[in-house]
């Protein structure tokens, strides 16, 4: 049997050989390059993987501490530790902007704190805190945007730092918004070889969770706040509740309260008598439910809404048909109640029975009228004696 030596020579068996080894040599270099982009994409996607569970994990962190009993400080340290961790741990800061236009620290880094050797007033060291807005911070603010660079000095919004403020050798900044509405920022700074599009969207993939958890501690401290204020209001109020009804409950005078609605808040025991009722079943209703005619209510409640939009105090007589069928006559003072921030809570006033007086006025008009006729006419109807 013939092979292929018998059928070459020596000079082509040896090209076919170098042939060979060629295309045998291109296939290992292809093998070679594919296993390193193998080994690439495989190292790739762990960053990756490590990347995502690095942010995944700093936000469980963030929403396990939210529900714990921390202060907002204590959360927005966490939060800020988080964001240095997905970032590289360098400088940062977590910012709250002001109504007065700054931005406010809520949280800043050991290593920028220990850094920082700006002074107060008194000698004291003081954080970096109370941010203007025309810098590179300001430039994350007014232009709602995230944003980097590796040389902060040479960016055209930079004004430098003050004195004592730790020297910038790059800055990232992600603001916070909520609603539509910027509320601060998260920044961090001096990391080693900068940054880059990667720390950016690596820290804005926990803005989020961070806007999140710092707003519903601010709910809650402002909740708590607000309940405690209420609580210390409704002390208050109620000393004064006390104080007007041991002053007013032993007066002859009407004395009442009525909110926005005209309803009853507040009446003395003068007012419950003359009505009829006890003072459970005056206070939340208004004058319409205590007269047999609507029209003696609605009349009364029309000085009340006077009162209501003129906010000025309003003297009025004011005409009432009782249970028992009498008919009075009340001199009424209304003066706007207003809360201390001005807003109208309703009215407060006193009323005074004027009905024998009224009706002595009337007596007396009568007799100035009779004296005010002629002789014969006031003697009409006055018989004479004859003879």
């Amino acid at each position: 049997m013939m092979t292929l030596s018998d059928l070459l020579s020596a000079d082509e068996l040896d090209i076919r050989v170098k042939e060979r080894t060629a295309e045998l040599e291109k296939a290992i270099q292809a093998l070679r390059i594919e296993n390193e982009q193998i080994k690439l994409r495989d190292k790739q996607e762990d960053k990756a993987t490590l990347r995502n569970n690095r942010i995944l994990k700093g936000i469980n962190r963030i929403f396990r501490i939210v529900v714990q009993d921390k202060s907002e400080e204590e959360l927005g340290n966490e939060c800020l530790t988080v964001a240095l961790e997905v970032t590289g741990r360098t400088l940062g800061f977590v910012d709250l902007m002001g109504v007065d236009g700054l931005l406010h620290d809520i949280a800043i880094s050991d290593m920028g704190w220990e850094q920082c050797l700006m002074y107060d007033k008194t000698g004291h060291r003081r954080p970096p805190g109370n941010l203007i807005l025309h810098s590179s911070y300001g430039s994350v603010i007014n232009s709602e945007k995230r944003f980097f660079t590796n040389d902060p000095l040479s960016h055209p919004d930079s004004i430098g730092v003050p004195p004592g403020h730790p020297v910038l050798t790059s800055f990232l900044g992600v603001p916070r918004i909520l609603d539509k509405k910027i509320i601060g920022m998260v920044g961090v700074a001096n990391r080693e070889g900068g940054y880059s599009s990667e720390q950016q969207e690596d820290l804005e993939a926990i803005i989020p969770a961070i806007v999140q958890a710092l707003h519903r501690k601010r709910a809650e401290k402002d909740l708590l706040e607000a309940y405690e204020n209420l609580h210390v209001q409704s002390e208050e109020l109620l000393k004064k509740t006390e104080i007007l009804r041991a002053f007013t409950q032993n007066s002859h005078e009407i004395v009442f309260v009525k909110d926005y609605q005209c309803r009853n808040v507040y009446a003395n025991d003068s007012l419950s008598y003359l009505l009829g009722k006890s003072a459970d079943e005056v206070v939340g209703k208004t004058d319409i439910e205590f007269y047999s005619d609507p029209l003696i209510g609605e009349a009364i409640m029309e000085n009340d809404r006077k009162v209501h939009e003129t906010r000025q105090p309003l003297v009025i007589e004011e005409s009432v048909l009782l249970p028992d069928g009498s008919h009075r006559i009340y001199l009424s003072t209304k003066s706007p109640w207003l809360a201390g921030n001005g807003t109208l809570l309703g009215i407060v006033g006193f009323a005074v029975g004027i009905t024998e007086r009224k009706k002595m006025e009337d007596l007396l008009r009568e007799s100035e009228a009779q004296l005010r006729l002629p002789k014969p006419s006031r003697l009409k109807g006055i018989g004479y004696l004859t003879c």
